[in-house]
């Protein structure tokens, strides 16, 4: 889809699991994943409560998901 970004978490084929970060702008979209059930979680939380998240922080795939919440003004960043 025009506007989406997708971004890949890990490695298709290593040991580890991948997942596939789908934004748009500044949102999480869709997370399908392989192995790696904590993605899904985490993701489903930030999906469902439309939280902006940091799109380089997305890219890591040793960083959970909930660590690229961007923090609204006043909002801690571990609330999601």
């Amino acid at each position: 889809m025009p506007g989406n970004t997708l971004t890949l978490r890990g490695t298709p084929g290593g040991g580890d699991g991948w997942s596939v970060c789908r934004l748009r702008g500044d949102r999480l979209t869709g997370v399908p994943a392989v192995d790696r059930a904590r993605d899904l979680a985490q993701a489903r939380r930030l999906i469902t409560a439309a939280t902006p998240v940091d799109p380089g922080r997305i890219a890591d795939p040793d960083a959970p998901l909930k660590t690229a919440a961007r923090a609204a003004v006043g909002e801690a960043v571990g609330a999601v």
